[in-house]
């Protein structure tokens, strides 16, 4: 198990207004939790979005600056969000690119 802190998902009215799904909600979601770990299955849900239709974020943020991270802590499936495409350093667990 990491040390490193699993932070919560930020949101606000302003987001939880736009449409769900949209590109417009995928990267506002995206920019208001750049470099912070999260719970990957509540990132999606206010993106809008749900594991089966995960594909949708990629393509929310295709031909953006921002970097997805994958990782897998217990049996948790977190994310990190970048916009620098090599490995943040403070990432204490594995991670791998997702874009």
């Amino acid at each position: 198990m990491t040390q490193m802190r699993i932070k919560t998902v930020l949101r606000d009215k302003k987001i939880l207004r736009m449409s769900p799904g949209s590109e417009k909600r995928i990267r506002a979601t995206t920019q208001k939790n750049l470099d912070r770990l999260v719970h990957m299955g509540k990132l999606l849900r206010i993106m809008g979005l749900d594991r089966k239709n995960r594909l949708a974020m990629l393509e929310g943020l295709w031909e953006t600056d921002y970097h997805i991270w994958l990782c897998h802590d217990g049996h948790q499936h977190l994310v990190y969000l970048s916009k620098d495409e090599t490995r943040p350093a403070n990432l204490e667990i594995d991670a791998y690119p997702w874009q």
